[in-house]
């Protein structure tokens, strides 16, 4: 997980002659989706000096699990099309996921610290290391650069669930 976070073009070269392995890349893809929930859950927790872990813990097992569903299948899918990649589009999507892991774990200590500019900095931080990988993953399999690929990922992927986000928060803003 590391070569694939720290050294892509690297890893991914070293892919591409094997034959894809779909569940190494989705345990990367699960294994950085539950770091990063547990780390934003903790962050969450000392930014409102509370102690209920429990509620903190079920939401970063949502999140996590929710978000890995998302993330990689939707992402993998919308890889698919526009790169013009087979089943390998799975693969390259899955551990260019597996940046949350190290990202939650550089981040662990000024979470406790700082917590609000640590959480800030962690999914910035996070989905920009994530977009970054995937270009390199993208661009070792297709053999050309991937920037149009990439910026459509980020507003599919990212930008989707952030207009239903402020839909519903617009929503609720006047319900409450």
């Amino acid at each position: 997980m590391w070569r694939a976070a720290s050294a892509p073009r690297a890893f991914f070269g070293a892919l591409e002659p094997q034959p894809p392995r779909i569940p190494r890349a989705a345990l990367a893809a699960a294994l950085g989706f539950a770091a990063l929930a547990l780390a934003l859950g903790l962050g969450f927790l000392r930014a409102t000096a509370s102690d209920a872990y429990a509620p903190v813990l079920l939401f970063a097992l949502l999140f996590g699990g929710v978000g890995f569903g998302y993330a990689w299948g939707f992402s993998s899918l919308f890889v698919q099309r526009p790169g013009e990649l087979d089943v390998r589009a799975w693969e390259v999507s899955g551990w260019s996921w597996s940046v949350g892991l190290f990202a939650a774990l550089s981040l662990l200590v000024p979470l406790l610290v700082f917590p609000l500019p640590a959480l800030a900095v962690l999914l910035a931080g996070t989905l920009l290391w994530h977009l970054g990988v995937l270009r390199v993953g993208l661009s070792v399999f297709l053999g050309r650069p991937a920037w149009r690929v990439v910026v459509l990922y980020a507003l599919f992927v990212y930008g989707f669930p952030l207009l239903i986000l402020t839909a519903l928060l617009v929503a609720f803003s006047y319900v409450f």
